[in-house]
């Protein structure tokens, strides 16, 4: 790391990284072609998109997909028929 942040050749542009992710969605200029494409449920809050959907549809039916592993962790919960 240089001694004001990383050099170029330490950031790495071939992976979407959650701070550019967010100058992206904030109307930023300091994110990639990358950063503009992971748009995975993250770790689960509450209420979530299930909960809000189901107090419209109680039979409504979600699913959540990410490539993350940590959410992988946090999402992996009891199961509802």
């Amino acid at each position: 790391m240089a001694e004001e942040g990383f050099t170029a050749e330490e950031i790495d542009t071939s992976r979407p990284h959650p701070a550019r992710m967010y100058d992206y969605y904030l109307g930023g200029q300091d994110n990639y072609e990358v950063d503009r494409i992971d748009i995975g449920t993250g770790i689960p809050t509450s209420p979530n998109t299930h909960e809000v959907a189901r107090t419209v549809a109680p039979d409504v039916r979600v699913a959540y997909v990410d490539n993350d592993p940590i959410v992988s962790v946090y999402g992996a919960g009891p199961r509802r028929p």
